[in-house]
């Protein structure tokens, strides 16, 4: 009798491990996945400006196999969008090199698998082909009405940062699809480590140049001269500013500085001595140079377009005093005025050295917590670096107090 239930035993045991295996093989394995680098619900919640949630499929429109496929072949989910950011940002002037630069930084290294709502990989906050970080700076934007499509997100990209759009068409007007990668990896994408995906971002611009026939598409000015060409058809006039940033001539900050000042993010050696001898040239500055604050400062503004000394011959004293009566290079603005692309000054002492430290803002002044961009100014930084006011100036606020400048264009 007991041999007899062992027999059954094992009969049943069999069929069941073979409907199993059975099972099993029909289901998606590992590298069934391999191009949509990694799984994810095609469940999101979104919330909308008014706070209220609400559910959608994440591949509605993009994606509706779950599988992206390769952007490289046609066909695929992830080609069909890749060529409606292609078409997107040719619709609204960018030549073909230019465009290709954008596709080789989304499918080089920022959303390979072309997903629409693609969540930013490692569990980070950003989202989308562009990696909007928060994820919900994009749901939230005005120019997005909640669609994940390559248009609405090329046209918040166009909103929430006009001057990096229209700086990138400026610099590459003559370019090669691997500089424009490069370019707008510098200008839009700022990765923690550029040079770690550089290569595959051109690589991926020259496969996008070669599939969608880049060499046919010249592009036109106009998106060189407007800050929102997506919207107003290229009809706003552009400011004579060879960087193409917005002129100070207004009395509004200038972006543009931003933009250039971060551009030299990770450069130089701090050293308080400066002089363009020490850093290359204001065109082609060397990386492994040496500078202070006051001297990168001078770099920016001059790459700019704004007035500054012969040789960087300035430093914390003479630029507070010229901010405030001079006018050479600053006019003094309050506070509340204080924006992206203006100088914060704190002078002590003589204002050489050690007794002061200038930076250039990065947002509307907000108090201590404003983000700032500097050479130097909190211990162990590796050159130019991102910060906040109080954590690079705390030490001089016992015996002297911030001065905001605002350059002063040629």
């Amino acid at each position: 009798m007991y041999i007899k239930k062992a027999g059954v035993f094992k009969v049943l045991t069999g069929l069941f491990l073979s409907v199993l295996f059975l099972t099993a093989s029909l289901m998606p394995t590992e590298t069934a996945l391999a191009n949509f680098e990694g799984y994810k619900s095609n469940c999101i919640t979104q919330t909308d400006k008014d706070g209220n949630s609400t559910s959608k499929d994440a591949n509605a429109t993009s994606n509706p196999g779950g599988v992206s496929g390769s952007w490289t072949v046609k066909g695929t989910s992830a080609y069909n969008t890749a060529k409606a950011v292609w078409d997107g940002w040719v619709k609204v002037g960018m030549s073909g090199p230019q465009v290709a630069g954008i596709i080789g930084n989304i499918g080089g290294a920022e959303d390979t698998g072309f997903v629409l709502d693609q969540k930013e990989y490692g569990g980070g906050s950003g989202g989308g082909l562009y990696q909007f970080t928060p994820y919900s700076k994009y749901l939230n934007d005005e120019k997005s009405d909640q669609s994940w499509s390559a248009d609405n997100q090329r046209d918040v990209v166009m909103h929430l940062e006009p001057q990096t759009v229209q700086n990138y068409v400026s610099q590459t007007k003559s370019s090669t699809p691997e500089d424009c990668a490069v370019k707008w990896e510098t200008l839009y994408e700022r990765p923690a480590d550029p040079a770690a995906t550089a290569a595959a971002r051109s690589a991926a611009a020259r496969k996008a140049y070669e599939l969608f026939g880049g060499a046919n598409i010249s592009g036109n000015s106009a998106l060189s001269g407007s800050t929102d060409a997506a919207n107003n058809g290229g009809e706003k006039a552009a400011q004579n500013n060879p960087c193409g940033g917005q002129s100070s001539a207004t009395g509004d900050s200038d972006g543009n500085i931003v933009n250039v000042a971060k551009s030299l993010i990770g450069y130089f050696h701090y050293a308080q001595v400066h002089g363009t001898s020490l850093i290359g040239s204001v065109e082609n500055p060397d990386k492994n140079g040496q500078t202070d604050c006051s001297g990168f400062v001078w770099l920016a503004l001059t790459k700019a377009g704004y007035k500054t000394p012969e040789n960087m011959q300035w430093f914390t004293m003479p630029m507070e005093q010229d901010a405030k009566s001079g006018h050479k290079w600053f006019k003094e603005v309050s506070s509340s005025e204080a924006g992206p692309g203006d100088v914060v000054i704190v002078n002590t002492g003589g204002g050489e050295g050690s007794a002061g430290h200038t930076a250039i803002l990065e947002e509307k002044w907000k108090g201590d917590n404003t983000k700032i961009i500097q050479m130097g100014g909190i211990s162990g930084s590796a050159g130019v670096n991102e910060s906040t006011f109080k954590a690079s100036f705390l030490s001089l606020l016992s015996s002297g107090k911030p001065v905001f400048a605002r350059p002063i264009k040629k």
